[in-house]
């Protein structure tokens, strides 16, 4: 028996063990990747080789997270290279993240087949990505997506593999576009967005933000194809990042977060932005970039800030309506000429009693403003140098439309996002100061709208004694938004304001003269909404606007005849508004200058002057 015994158990011993299928090996190799992280070469060469020899249906028929740890483990193994927090970059990190790109093009690789396995296993007709890949989906948009711009850590190769990558994610989940892959198809589908949230969170702490420079990446891209009403449920998940990311000291930084509280601004209620006070801690986040010296920060959109002007009293800032309303120069116009004269300049009035009288200009069409808004936003041009004589006058004509509804205003930015530098600060101020005003009014708080004063005056501080043209073009830019916001209460500026727009008229700032054009602009705007204030800074606006209607004219630099004509169309408006409200004294101070000036363009100026009604 002690020999039988003996021979059997040789003979077991002597049997080859049963071969492991190479997909129920891939979850090991996966957890050895993962271990090693991006320096784990030859635990990606292995886990490459069992992904290759393996059944993708087997593969499919996983466990949801040995699927979730295969697909982790490959996006950890192509990240970039982790960096301490707020420690300089290592030598040799640029080599690093160049050996990233090869790796991520060949996860990316692995993923597409993955995909393209899970899309054939779907029945025919059924919508949607098979079961089993469902709970990865996130986690092939992480990837993809820190993987598609031109970074440091990509090349050519792997850009192209994630966008295809991302382009077969939309598809394999049954949707049209990115943005519907992240919020659902409706408002009352779940997407998959607070997936990726809960992805990126822990990489999102104020502890761990800059360990992985994709992270911040993937938040900024993803976070603007949120739009409302999907984005407030989020709020909570994606304000303090955005915040963290704009209190750094970093500028590219600052930039990416004030562009994500834009973003939040223009897509969550203004009720949930202030519950909580958010919109204060906003607020003084943003004051605080004002003191910044540099342009890209501060810079507002040459085109965009003219979209940002504040929503009528009862409506929400952000609504979604489309409303035209008629500014005060169209009452006015509408106005009997009876009524029109007891509203003629009279100081003795209160404040409250002015801030109701109308200025006397021409009515703007709606009609013309919106095809002159649409045939702005449909060009390409970069440049004042490259328009036309009837483009300038167009995107001038623009400057004075208001766009009440947050869809409107997001789709114009969009629309101009390439020929404009990034949305910055100011920008963004301009859309959560009219929010922080009408929750000061609904609380009874005394003297709502403060901030407004508060930022306009720190903004004309800085205009009046800055001297780098780039920073004097984004101020200039801004400032019409600012007059057209405060209404009648811009009188509490104008000794302020008169010295910016005499000292900006004087410098010339350049071929396209954007400075000029703005603070022409914005002196329209002053006109208009403070003219009772006009008549005792007439001989000084006068000189001024003749000066500098001279010194265009004189001008033989590389200044385009467009820009010139845009400047002496601006002049011309001012001086017919400035005789409107002082009741014709333009027209008697101008009588000399017209007969003993002898240059075309400008007499052509004077006679329009002289000729308005």
């Amino acid at each position: 028996m002690e020999l039988s015994g003996l021979v059997r158990a040789l003979r077991l011993e002597a049997q080859p063990p049963r071969a492991v299928p190479a997909a129920e090996r891939v979850p090991l190799q996966a957890e050895l990747l993962r271990a090693a992280g991006p320096g784990g070469a030859a635990a990606g060469r292995d886990l490459g080789a069992l992904l290759e020899a393996a059944d993708w249906r087997g593969l499919l028929a996983l466990s949801p997270a040995a699927l979730a740890e295969l697909v982790s483990a490959l996006s950890g193994y192509a990240a970039p290279p982790r960096q301490e927090q707020d420690a300089a970059e290592p030598p040799g990190r640029d080599r690093a993240c160049a050996a990233t790109a090869p790796r991520a093009a060949d996860v990316g690789s692995v993923l597409l087949r993955l995909l393209e396995a899970a899309k054939g296993q779907e029945p025919r007709g059924a919508p949607g990505a098979a079961p089993a890949l469902r709970p990865v989906l996130a986690h092939i948009y992480v990837f993809a997506a820190a993987h598609l711009a031109e970074r440091p850590w990509t090349d050519a190769r792997s850009r192209a593999v994630a966008q295809q990558l991302l382009e077969l994610l939309v598809q394999a989940a049954g949707c049209g576009s990115v943005a519907e892959f992240l919020r659902g198809k409706h408002e009352d589908e779940e997407g998959r967005f607070g997936a990726v949230l809960g992805l990126l969170k822990p990489e999102l702490t104020k502890d761990t933000w800059k360990q992985n420079p994709a992270t911040k990446v993937v938040f900024s891209w993803t976070l603007p194809h949120i739009t409302r009403p999907w984005l407030s449920p989020h709020l909570q998940l994606v304000l303090p990042p955005s915040l963290l990311l704009s209190d750094d000291y970093q500028e590219e930084n600052k930039i990416l977060g004030v562009r994500c509280l834009h973003h939040i601004i223009l897509n969550v209620p203004a009720a949930d932005l202030c519950q909580f006070n958010r919109a204060q801690v906003v607020y003084h986040a943003l004051y605080n970039h004002l003191y910044s010296r540099e342009a890209p920060l501060i810079q507002v959109g040459q085109q965009s800030c003219t979209f940002m002007l504040s929503a009528p009293e009862g409506m929400d800032s952000l609504g979604q309506e489309e409303a035209r309303t008629f500014s005060q120069p169209d009452c006015y116009q509408l106005m009997p000429v009876a009524k029109r004269q007891r509203h003629s300049v009279d100081l003795s009035r209160t404040p409250k009693q002015r801030k109701n009288l109308f200025s006397p200009v021409p009515i703007q069409v709606a009609a013309l403003l919106r095809r002159a808004g649409a045939a702005w936003k449909h060009s390409n041009h970069h440049s004042w140098g490259q328009l036309g004589l009837s483009e300038v006058q167009q995107l001038w004509v623009v400057s004075r439309l208001d766009v009440s509804g947050a869809a409107e205003r997001t789709a114009a930015a969009a629309a101009l996002s390439d020929v404009s530098r990034p949305q910055a600060v100011l920008l963004c101020l301009l859309d959560l100061l009219p929010v922080l005003e009408r929750a000061q009014r609904q609380q009874r708080q005394p003297r709502p709208g403060s901030q407004w004063h508060e930022v306009l005056q720190l903004v004309l501080t800085h205009m009046e004694a800055e001297h780098r043209l780039a920073l004097r073009r984004v101020y200039a830019r801004t400032l019409p938004a600012f007059v057209r916001s405060l209404g009648i209460l811009i009188v509490r500026h104008l000794k302020r304001l008169e010295r910016v727009i005499l000292g900006y008229l004087e410098v010339w700032d350049g071929p396209e003269e954007e400075a000029r054009l703005g603070v022409l602009e914005t002196l329209r705007c002053t006109i208009e909404h403070a003219w009772p204030r006009m008549p005792c800074r007439l001989p000084v606006l006068l000189k001024a606007l003749l000066k500098m209607m001279w010194d265009v004219h004189t001008d033989r630099g590389s200044t385009p005849e467009a820009v010139k004509a845009a400047l002496l169309q601006g002049a011309t408006e001012c001086l017919i508004l400035l005789d409107r409200c002082s009741e014709g004294q333009v027209k008697v101070l101008l009588q000399g200058v017209y007969s003993s000036c002898e240059e075309n363009q400008v007499r052509e100026c004077i006679r329009r002057v002289q000729e308005d009604s």
